[in-house]
């Protein structure tokens, strides 16, 4: 009866680890994937600010620029380091790159798997620089006038995630963000880092949410000072949002019964300085 029990303890181990390793790789091959029009700025198939270049991904880690504007021969840049084929075929990751073009058009910024993100000159496909140890998940953003970039997302099996911003000229790392969550815990896909950039300015804006903490930090990318850091209830499920200048952050948070009354706050980024503060509740109207 020993053997029997150990046998079906050891039967359920290997299942839940099986299980636990397809979640992984599922995971990883969904993020790999990208789309024609990913919302969060990621994309496989997209024209430049101006139009005048189109963008297209071709599996491999390839990536083709035509010019809608003159006739030009096709620009091709490779990413460094891709497998044959054969290898890809068995991968458990996509090896069709995304891509993002900075405001003015003049650089893109590209990832392909778990590959160092890379910055292309448009104009000619020279490769200006590499950013290394990002891992296969991260979504890459330019701020509003093209001189930071930031990558973000899952950066190995374990479940780490992690922000990175860059500065775009020098390649310079200027600040680094993780959540470390293992994959096994039940709120692991409910733990994040969501960074967004000013229309306008330097600002940036980042929720992060670990484990039963959620907070909003906002960072001068110009000084890469820290600015404001606000601790938020998770389970209210707060919502935020930025000002295109990048001034002011409105923060609306939720309590009482059934979430009725509202706290609505004004924040300067800059400071931190809370300017307006008031609070409404549910209509009762029918």
């Amino acid at each position: 009866m020993h053997r029997f029990v150990s046998r079906k303890r050891v039967i359920v181990g290997q299942v839940a680890s099986y299980l636990l390793r397809v979640k992984v790789w599922m995971i990883f091959g969904v993020m790999a994937l990208g789309t024609a029009a990913d919302a969060r700025g990621n994309e496989v198939l997209s024209t430049s600010p101006n139009g005048d270049v189109v963008a297209t991904a071709v599996e491999g880690g390839r990536i083709e620029f035509r010019s809608l504007s003159r006739n030009k021969a096709i620009i091709t840049v490779q990413h460094k380091g891709v497998p044959v084929r054969e290898q890809r075929e068995r991968s458990a990751v996509g090896w069709m790159p995304s891509f993002v073009f900075s405001p003015n058009g003049a650089v893109l910024a590209s990832k392909c798997a778990w590959l160092p993100v890379t910055l292309w000159e448009v104009r000619m496909g020279r490769m200006l620089m590499e950013f290394s140890d990002t891992g296969i998940g991260y979504e890459l953003r330019f701020s509003a006038d093209g001189s930071r970039l930031i990558g973000s997302g899952l950066v190995n099996k374990s479940g780490l995630q992690r922000l990175s911003l860059w500065d775009v000229a020098s390649g310079e790392l200027l600040r680094e963000l993780t959540v470390d969550v293992p994959l096994a815990s039940e709120h692991w896909e409910r733990n994040s880092i969501r960074p967004r950039f000013a229309k306008s300015g330097s600002m940036l804006v980042i929720e992060v949410i670990d484990g039963d903490k959620r907070s909003l930090k906002a960072w001068n990318t110009e000084t890469n000072q820290p600015t404001l850091e606000l601790t938020l209830d998770r389970q209210s499920n707060p919502d935020w949002v930025m000002s295109g200048d990048g001034e002011h952050l409105i923060l609306r948070e939720y309590g009482g019964p059934e979430r009725s009354v509202k706290r609505h706050r004004v924040l300067e980024l800059a400071s931190g300085a809370v300017i307006k503060d008031w609070r409404s509740a549910n209509s009762t109207n029918q």
